[in-house]
């Protein structure tokens, strides 16, 4: 008999096989979704320039789209906060893997680097 190993942050196979959908989307305000397991990847639309995601990140973070578009992020987190610029609108697909959320350590990018 095999060991089978349970999914969690170090389990390369739940990445391979993630793609459990979800999404979101806003137009006037910042839209934000903590969710029961860890993505593997966001894809963000928006419509105008300005807009911004962020990743659950301890400290006030977020990644600025400088144009109008689709952008693409693989990033292990377990909450995204996606915010339209202007009056735009913006939507982000979201896949979830079969890890626990419980098992990643919350973000915290200033003690990742300087």
């Amino acid at each position: 008999m095999g060991h089978w190993v349970s999914p969690g942050v170090g389990d390369v196979g739940s990445y391979q096989v993630a793609g459990t959908p979800f999404v979101i989307a806003s137009t006037n305000a910042a839209a934000t979704k903590t969710f029961e397991y860890v993505t593997s990847a966001v894809t963000v639309s928006s419509s105008t320039d300005g807009a911004t995601i962020s990743f659950g990140d301890t400290a006030d973070t977020a990644f600025t789209l400088q144009k109008a578009g689709t952008f693409r992020f693989e990033v292990k987190c377990k909450t995204v906060t996606i915010t339209p610029n202007g009056g735009g609108d913006v939507s982000a697909v979201i896949e979830l893997t079969s890890i626990p959320a419980t098992s990643l350590e919350q973000h915290n990018q200033a003690n990742l680097g300087s």
